[in-house]
C-alpha cells in the first residue's frame, strides 16, 4: 500500500494528464449516444405472449400503434346535442390527423333494434347506428339512450366513458412504415401527430371553452418517457451540481476543490456513457438515472481521499499529507467501489433489458469513477492549501456525542432499533408487486392523466384477452333471429370462466346476454325499440361484422378461421395476482379438451405480469447472491469472520425499515423498486467498511474498545457524514423526477442511505464494544485477536 501511495503522488501530474485524455476519449462517444424507450424493450426478446398479442391485433384489423383520441366536454354530459357535435368535430378531425389510417368513434358503433317485420306479427331484429332513432332533445329520449348504453358494454366503455363524461376515439396510427417516407424519426412522427392534436384541441376549445382533447395510449410511451427524461435532465441535473459545490465549499473552504471536484464528476458521467455509446448500447430514462447515481457515487471516492488529506494538518507537506490519505483510504475506497458494483450487478438477473442496462451503466460507472478519481484527484489536492476546517471539529463533536450517549444507553438504544425492525417487518408484508406503465409516470402528466382516465372509464389497463376459435355453427346460433339464444360452447365456457375466475367479463356470451335483457323491455318507445318511422327501409339482419366492430370476433376473410375475443379484468389487478388468475383462466379454457378450439391468452398487461413476476423473482434471487458476495469480500477486507458479520446487521436493517415505511406509504413495489435492496445495500456498506477499517487500525495500534471507536469516528466520522449528505441528497433529488420509475427507487435509495448512517454511528459502535468485551471475558487478549 505504500508503494502505490508513492506511485500515485510522485506521478500525480502524469497520472491527470492520461486520465484527463482517458477520460476525453471516452466522453467522445457521446455523439454516437442514442436513446431507445421503447416499452417493448421491456419484454425479452421472442416473448410469446407479445407475439400472440401482436398476431391478434393484426387478424382483428388493428395496428401496433392504437392510440385513443379522449374528448372531454365542459359540460358534464358528452350526450348532450352540443357535446355530441362537437365530438363528431373529432371525430371528422381526426381522420385527417398525420399517420392516422383510420377511426372508430361512438357515430361508428352498431346496436341491435327490434322492429315490426312488415306483413308480419312477429318483429325482426336488425342492426342500427347508435344514435339512429333516438331522441336527443327530451329527457326521456336521453334516458333511454343511456340505458341503451348501459347495456351495450361494447360501446359503454369502449367509445364512451361508463359515467358519460367524455368519449374515446380509437386511432390506427402507422408510425414505422407511413408509406412514403418523409425523412423523420419515429418519435418525430410523434411529435408531429401531438401538434396536430394540439391544435385540433384550440379549434375545439375556441368553441367550447374549458373543453379537452388528448392524446393517450401506451403507444405513446417512448415519447413521453423522452419528455420526461429531457425535462429531467435539464432541471435535477444543475440542482445536484449547485448542491455538490456549495456543499463542498461550505465543508472545505476552497473554490479550486469544489470547483475541480464539480468538473471531475462530470468527466466521470459523461465518460461512462460514452463508454456505453461506444459499445454500441441505446439508453433509457430507466438507464439515464444511473448516471446520477454514478455522478454521486463518485462523490464518495472523492471526499473520503480529500478528507484524509485536509485533515491531516500534522504532515510535513502536501504531499506527505496526500500520501498518508491514499494510504489510509485506498482499500477502504476500493473495497467499497467493489460492493457497489456487486450490489449492481443482481440487477443482470432480470428479463427487462433497460433495468439490465441501468445495472451495466452502474458497473461501468462504479469503475471509471474509482479509476478517475486515483488519476485526476491527486494532482488537484496538491494543488489545495490545506488549512483549519471548524466545521469539522463542530461536526466530530456532535457525532461523538451523539455515539457515547447511544452506548451509554445501550439497553434503550438497542430497544428502540428493536421496535422500529418489527414495525417494518410489518409494513414489508403490506407490499405487494404492482407494475402498470400508467403508474411510471407522475401524475402531473397529461400522460397518466389520459392513461387514468382510460383505466377508470374505458377498458381497464390491465385488461387480457382469451381468444376462441370459432366454428360455422357457433357464428348460426350467436347471430340467431330469436330472442332466446343457446351460444352452445361458448355459453358453457363463459359460465366455466364467470365461476372460476375472480374479475369482470366482456366476452360475445356477456354481451348477448346484457343486448337480451334490454330487448326484453318491450315498452321503451326507443333505443332498442326505435320509432319505425324514424328508421331507414333498407336495415339488414345483424351478421358477424357487428362482432368484429365491437371487438368480440376477429374480421371475417374467406378461409381464414374466426376467432372470438373475451376481455377479462381481475379483481386484483397485482402482477401476482393477474397471474393467478390468468393460470385459471388457461386451465378452464382448456379443461373441455377441445384441441381444434385453440385457445390463448394475450395482452400487453399479461406479458408485463410476466415480466414484472421474472423480475422480481430474478433480482430476489440476484440480491441474495449479492449481499453473500458483498459479506465475503468484508471478510476478506477484514480478515475477521466477527466483523464481517458485525458489519451486516447495520446495513440489512435499514433497508428492512425503508421497504416497511415504503410499505406503509405506498404498499407497491414496480420493477425498479424491487432491485432498491441489492443497490442500496452495495452502497450502504462503503460507511460501515470505513468505520470498521478505522476502528481495526485503532485496535491493532493497541487501544481499547471505546478509545478505538471514538478514534475511528474522530477519522471517518465527518467523511461519512459529508459523504452521506451528497448521497441522499442527489437520490432525494432524484426523486423528484417524474417518471416514477426513477423517482421510486431514487427516494427509497436516498432513505435506505441516512437510515444507515444513524446505525453506523449509533449502532455499530455498541455492536463492536459488546463484541470485544465478550471476546475478552471468553479469554481474548485484545487486539486483533478477537476477531479472528
Amino acid at each position: 500500500m505504500d508503494r502505490i501511495a508513492c506511485v500515485i503522488v510522485a506521478r500525480a501530474h502524469w497520472l491527470a494528464a492520461f486520465g484527463l485524455v482517458l477520460a476525453l476519449l471516452l466522453a467522445g462517444g457521446l455523439g454516437r449516444l442514442s436513446l431507445d424507450n421503447s416499452q417493448r424493450a421491456f419484454f425479452p426478446q421472442g416473448d410469446e405472449i407479445i407475439e400472440r398479442t401482436d398476431w391478434l391485433a393484426e387478424r382483428m384489423g388493428n395496428g401496433k400503434d392504437a392510440m385513443i383520441l379522449i374528448y372531454v366536454p365542459a359540460e358534464a354530459d358528452v350526450l348532450s346535442p352540443f357535446s355530441l357535435s362537437q365530438l363528431r368535430t373529432v371525430a371528422d378531425e381526426a381522420r385527417a390527423l398525420p399517420y392516422v389510417i383510420d377511426t372508430s368513434s361512438f357515430f361508428d358503433a352498431q346496436k341491435l333494434a327490434v322492429v315490426p317485420e312488415s306483413g308480419s306479427a312477429r318483429d325482426r331484429l336488425v342492426a342500427l347506428p347508435f344514435l339512429q332513432g333516438a331522441d336527443l332533445f327530451s329527457d326521456a329520449g336521453l334516458a333511454a339512450l343511456k340505458r341503451d348504453l348501459v347495456a351495450a358494454p361494447t360501446v359503454l366503455g369502449r367509445s364512451l366513458g361508463r359515467d358519460f363524461k367524455s368519449a374515446a376515439i380509437t386511432l390506427q396510427v402507422e408510425l414505422d412504415n407511413p408509406g412514403e417516407d418523409d425523412g423523420l424519426t419515429r418519435r418525430e412522427r410523434i411529435d408531429a401527430l401531438k401538434t396536430a392534436v394540439d391544435r385540433l384541441e384550440a379549434v375545439v376549445v375556441e368553441a367550447e371553452p374549458g373543453a379537452r382533447v388528448m392524446l393517450v395510449g401506451s403507444g405513446l410511451f417512448e415519447h413521453v418517457s423522452t419528455e420526461v427524461l429531457k425535462y429531467d435532465v435539464r432541471r435535477l441535473f444543475p440542482m445536484f451540481g449547485a448542491f455538490f459545490v456549495l456543499t463542498l465549499l461550505a465543508c472545505y473552504r476552497s473554490i479550486l476543490f469544489a470547483a475541480g471536484s464539480a468538473v471531475l464528476i462530470g468527466l466521470v458521467v459523461a465518460a461512462t456513457a460514452g463508454t456505453m455509446a461506444w459499445a454500441g448500447v441505446s439508453l433509457s430514462t430507466v438507464s439515464v438515472s444511473g448516471l446520477l447515481l454514478v455522478g454521486t457515487l463518485a462523490v464518495a471516492d472523492i471526499i473520503h481521499i480529500a478528507n484524509g488529506y485536509f485533515l491531516n494538518r500534522s504532515a510535513p507537506s502536501n504531499a506527505a499529507a496526500l500520501e498518508a490519505a491514499i494510504r489510509a483510504y485506498f482499500l477502504p475506497v476500493l473495497a467499497t467501489s467493489l460492493t457497489t458494483a456487486l450490489g449492481a450487478a443482481a440487477m443482470f438477473m432480470t428479463p427487462a433489458r433497460p433495468i439490465a442496462i441501468l445495472a451495466a451503466v452502474i458497473l461501468v460507472g462504479v469503475g471509471l469513477a474509482l479509476l478517475l478519481t486515483l488519476m485526476l484527484l491527486p494532482a488537484m489536492l496538491l494543488a489545495c492549501p490545506r488549512q483549519d476546517l471548524p466545521i469539522h471539529d463542530r461536526i466530530v463533536a456532535g457525532i461523538l456525542r451523539a455515539s457515547r450517549a447511544a452506548r451509554a444507553r445501550r439497553a434503550w438504544s438497542l430497544g428502540v432499533t428493536g421496535v422500529v425492525t418489527i414495525a417494518a417487518i410489518f409494513g414489508i408484508a403490506q407490499l405487494v408487486v404492482n407494475d402498470d406503465l400508467a403508474g411510471w409516470f407522475d401524475e402531473s402528466t397529461e400522460f397518466r392523466q389520459g392513461m387514468d382516465l382510460l383505466d377508470t372509464q374505458y377498458l381497464s389497463l390491465r385488461t387480457i384477452t382469451l381468444a376462441v376459435q370459432v366454428k360455422d355453427a357457433d357464428r348460426d346460433a350467436l347471430l340467431n333471429a330469436n330472442d332466446r339464444i343457446d351460444p352452445g360452447y361458448f355459453g358453457d365456457l363463459q359460465r366455466r370462466l364467470s365461476a372460476g375466475t375472480e374479475g369482470d367479463w366482456l366476452s360475445v356470451v356477456t354481451a348477448q346476454q346484457s343486448w337480451r335483457v334490454r330487448l326484453a323491455e318491450r315498452s321503451e318507445p326507443n333505443g332498442f325499440r326505435p320509432d319505425p318511422a324514424m328508421l331507414s327501409p333498407d336495415l339488414g339482419k345483424p351478421s358477424s361484422s357487428v362482432l368484429a366492430d365491437s371487438g368480440l370476433l376477429t374480421q371475417l376473410e374467406p378461409g381464414v378461421a374466426d376467432w372470438s375475443v373475451s376481455y377479462f379484468d381481475a379483481t386484483d389487478p397485482t402482477t401476482f395476482g393477474l397471474l393467478e388468475q390468468a393460470t385459471r383462466i388457461e386451465d378452464l379454457a382448456t379443461a373441455q379438451g377441445d384441441a381444434a378450439r385453440a385457445p390463448s391468452l394475450q395482452g400487453v398487461p399479461y406479458a408485463f405480469a410476466r415480466t414484472s413476476a421474472a423480475n422480481f423473482v430474478g433480482i430476489s434471487i440476484g440480491s441474495l447472491g449479492a449481499m453473500a458476495l458483498v459479506t465475503l469480500s468484508m471478510l476478506l477486507v477484514f480478515r475477521s469472520l466477527g466483523l464481517a458479520l458485525i458489519a451486516i446487521i447495520p446495513n440489512i436493517l435499514p433497508l428492512l425499515i425503508t421497504y416497511g415505511a415504503w410499505g406503509a406509504v405506498s404498499g407497491q413495489l414496480n420493477m425498479a423498486a424491487v432491485g432498491v435492496f441489492s443497490i442500496a445495500y452495495g452502497i450502504v456498506v462503503d460507511d460501515t467498511i470505513h468505520l470498521i477499517i478505522a476502528y481495526r487500525n485503532r485496535r491493532r495500534a493497541g487501544l481499547n474498545h471505546a478509545e478505538a471507536i471514538d478514534k475511528a469516528i474522530v477519522s471517518s466520522g465527518s467523511a461519512v457524514l459529508v459523504t452521506t449528505v451528497l448521497l441522499s441528497c442527489g437520490f432525494l433529488l432524484l426523486s423528484l423526477s417524474d417518471f416514477n420509475l426513477t423517482a421510486q427507487k431514487a427516494g427509497m435509495t436516498g432513505c435506505a442511505i441516512i437510515t444507515a448512517l444513524a446505525f453506523d454511528l449509533l449502532v455499530l459502535p455498541i455492536l463492536l464494544q459488546w463484541s470485544g468485551k465478550r471476546t475478552q471475558r471468553m479469554g481474548g487478549n485484545g487486539g486483533e485477536a478477537q476477531f479472528q
